[in-house]
């Protein structure tokens, strides 16, 4: 009859195996599946969490652990959603969205709060994500230069000929892969070239202008903090927190230049300066509390407006821009929150060794950029990608030099 101590024993290498084959999976399929159906990052990353922690309940592991800087700050801005719906322009839409922020990001947490039961697995992990960067690359770059002829890859899709399925996961590629970088450059710079060109060229070739500025930014950012690592601390972290605080006074003055560099840009961009014009005329209608969680895509626009722009039209569009958006829907209280939270990551980076800090900085500044004209606040995918991103830095070890 087996004892009480060999049947722990024998249940908590069982867990560990199950972990270990889960993340594994995962890891791999956020460059593979996730590049090419960018939303898929939630699922995969928010399935891994709640499956890690059942089996750390049913296992009793307690590697469940909270960050609680991190926590408070994300605790304090739901709630403030939530206190929204009460002065919202649509009280249903506010409390739709409070309700989507609450489950997304106490999913982010849950994720995040599980690392250690993964730290013992970094090494499978990490080869893992370095091998599903590239081959994901791989095949999207084979797809677009052969004129999408790897039909499998375009299931679900209503039309092939377009890549813009790609952009979500390239956006997030090029954040993503710093960390893997982190982990892999001190043991193999050779390897390391390679997953870096395995990164580039679906950049290069892809449809995502967001993708390449990010990517550009994350490079410059990188080299500056070899060299310079002091100047680019205190830059990046000043800059970051100033940047979206002057937004509103940053696009009232640029909203005179938009005639001018409006014919030398991409539809898309023309579009967004326009976005960009109207919501920040109802910033300063409701500068303190704002309009409601989600519900810049409700707020009005005047005919006198509408019939200076090219594209914008008002109707059910999204700010385009995380910080504008936060200003738009939760004003003044919500941006100091916000903002908050970009102060501790800075200072949690700070705190990283030399060989890894460069790296932080890079994804900081790439994440940031992609924040800038991309995605909503509430967009499950965006955060999971961020969360993916925070959770391998965690895992590579100062040390790792093989």
């Amino acid at each position: 009859m087996i004892s009480a101590t060999d049947f722990r024993a024998k249940l908590t290498a069982a867990n560990e195996r199950i972990v270990r084959h889960l993340a594994i999976v995962a890891f791999f399929s956020f460059p593979t599946f996730g590049l090419v159906a960018g939303p898929a990052y939630a699922p995969l990353a928010f399935g891994l969490g709640a499956a890690l922690l059942l089996l750390d309940l049913a296992a009793s592991s307690r590697h469940f652990s909270v960050d609680f800087p991190l926590t408070i700050s994300v605790a304090a801005f739901i709630g403030l959603c939530w206190l929204s719906v009460m002065w919202a322009e649509n009280a249903g839409q506010a409390r739709h969205g409070a309700l989507q922020m609450t489950a997304v990001y106490v999913a982010a947490i849950v994720l995040m709060s599980m690392r250690q039961s993964l730290t013992r697995h970094a090494d499978p992990i990490f080869n893992a994500i370095k091998i599903g960067i590239v081959v994901g690359t791989v095949l999207m770059s084979v797809d677009i230069l052969s004129d999408y002829r790897l039909s499998f890859l375009h299931l679900g899709w209503s039309n092939p000929e377009k890549t813009f399925k790609y952009n979500r996961g390239l956006d997030y590629l090029v954040i993503v892969g710093w960390p893997v970088l982190a982990f892999v450059a001190p043991r193999n710079r050779l390897q390391a070239l390679g997953l870096v060109a395995a990164i580039a060229v679906p950049v290069a070739v892809g449809l995502s202008g967001t993708a390449r500025v990010a990517g550009s930014v994350g490079i410059a950012v990188y080299l500056l903090a070899l060299c310079m690592p002091k100047l680019v601390s205190k830059a990046l972290t000043w800059g970051a927190l100033a940047l979206p605080v002057l937004l509103p006074a940053i696009l009232n003055i640029f909203a005179g230049f938009r005639p001018v560099i409006g014919p030398h840009i991409p539809t898309s961009g023309l579009h967004r300066l326009e976005i960009w014009d109207y919501m920040m005329h109802r910033i300063f209608e409701k500068p303190l509390l704002g309009w409601g969680i989600l519900c810049a895509k409700l707020v009005p626009v005047s005919p006198e407006e509408i019939q200076h722009y090219v594209y914008a039209d008002g109707f059910g569009i999204y700010p385009h821009n995380q910080w504008l958006q936060i200003w738009v829907e939760l004003g003044a209280l919500g941006m100091a929150v916000a903002v908050s939270f970009v102060w501790i990551v800075a200072a949690r980076i700070a705190r990283m060794t030399s060989t890894t800090r460069p790296y932080a900085y890079a994804a900081f500044a790439a994440a940031l950029a992609v924040s800038f004209f991309n995605f909503e606040i509430s967009t499950d995918s965006w955060i999971a990608a961020l969360a993916v991103t925070a959770l391998l830095f965690s895992l590579v070890k100062p040390d790792s030099r093989g």
